[in-house]
């Protein structure tokens, strides 16, 4: 088969839309320099290589004037299971179009031209776009809803902290990946069908000890640049923290970085378990905040984010977002949408 080629998608006058199974240094450069994000919260993406290796088959988009570019977007072309049965997925994400283009409805161009791109590439076979937005961007939400996008979920998110990250797990407890014990747990808790394809993508960590109940999860490392926030708690966060060391170790607004878990395995496990696994996987990334995400449907990651067994919580208000997509050649929507599908995003 030929290797695939970067082709024009798009063009008007002097502006074009390049797609490409590629990616460049310039286009990780001016992602990373993107704000994105809503009035409310604003923020950088600093370890885009590390983010953007975590797609299975993607696409970048770059939207050019004379040659400069001056708009970002991404599809990623997945593998999923609906049903039993298999669906092309293809991921959006990554939108972004220079300040000084913005009046000029160019986001819009890149959205239609990505989606004219994606049918042609679902043909006749039953397929899912999708895209997850942050609740402050109503920009976006504005955009995708006129287009057809509907909601397929809701992410639930909640920052944990720990001031003091002291303890890391035996070696023996641990595997970098979901065993083959753990996707049995998974598959007992599920009312689909669960086989090794379904769960490979992503980073897995299993703890397993005769003395405690076998825990898994997903996980990413993820590292921000936030804008400043207003007020008070703005002015000590921004000004006063990083000026002692302790503070800027464990919060720096110019480098957050998180580890994320999702999908977790026996959610419903032993306090001291999965407080063990939080606290390792923070000193082994080196940070102090786990951000836990989970879907409004997803009894697992629900009970664990309601139990207290990830201990303190660094903002006691959920932060949510919403998965908007499309169904392509479907007659009717599937039911069984989940976090599963929203997971692939970072």
């Amino acid at each position: 088969m030929k290797p695939e080629a970067t082709e024009v998608i798009w063009r008007d006058g002097a502006v074009r839309l390049e797609l490409s199974p590629f990616v460049s240094d310039e286009w990780l450069d001016y992602v990373a320099a993107v704000w994105f994000g809503g009035a409310a919260r604003r923020y950088q993406r600093r370890n885009v290589r590390e983010q953007v290796a975590r797609f299975e088959k993607p696409r970048f988009l770059s939207l050019r004037y004379a040659g400069k570019l001056i708009g970002s977007y991404l599809i990623d072309q997945q593998a999923l299971t609906f049903n039993q049965q298999p669906v092309s997925g293809f991921y959006r994400g990554l939108l972004s179009v220079d300040a000084t283009f913005r009046s000029q409805h160019l986001g819009g161009a890149m959205t239609d031209a990505a989606l004219r791109w994606i049918k042609e590439r679902a043909e006749s076979r039953t397929a899912l776009t999708y895209g997850c937005i942050d609740e402050y961007n109503k920009r976006s939400v504005a955009l995708l809803s006129e287009r057809g996008m509907q909601a397929l979920t809701v992410l639930r998110q909640r920052l944990f902290y720990r001031q003091f990250k002291r303890r890391t797990l035996a070696t023996a407890r641990v595997t970098n990946a979901l065993t083959s014990n753990a996707l049995a747990d998974l598959a007992a808790s599920t009312e689909r069908m669960v086989t090794p394809d379904d769960w490979s993508y992503g980073n897995w960590i299993t703890v397993d000890d005769k003395r405690t109940q076998r825990i898994a999860a997903r996980y990413a490392v993820n590292e921000l640049a936030l804008a400043p926030m207003s007020g008070v708690a703005g002015f000590v966060i921004n000004r006063l923290m990083p000026l002692f060391p302790p503070g800027r170790r464990r919060f720096n607004p110019h480098a957050f970085r998180y580890v994320s878990i999702s999908d977790p395995v026996n959610g419903a496990g032993p306090k001291a378990s999965w407080d063990a696994l939080i606290e390792h996987l923070m000193v082994i990334h080196d940070c102090h905040f786990v951000c836990l995400i989970s879907d409004t449907v997803d009894s697992s990651g629900n009970a664990l984010l309601d139990s207290g067994a990830l201990g303190r919580k660094a903002l006691e208000k959920a932060s949510t977002v919403g998965v908007l997509g499309q169904w392509l050649n479907s007659p009717e929507r599937p039911d069984d949408i989940g976090f599963r599908l929203a997971a692939r995003d970072f």
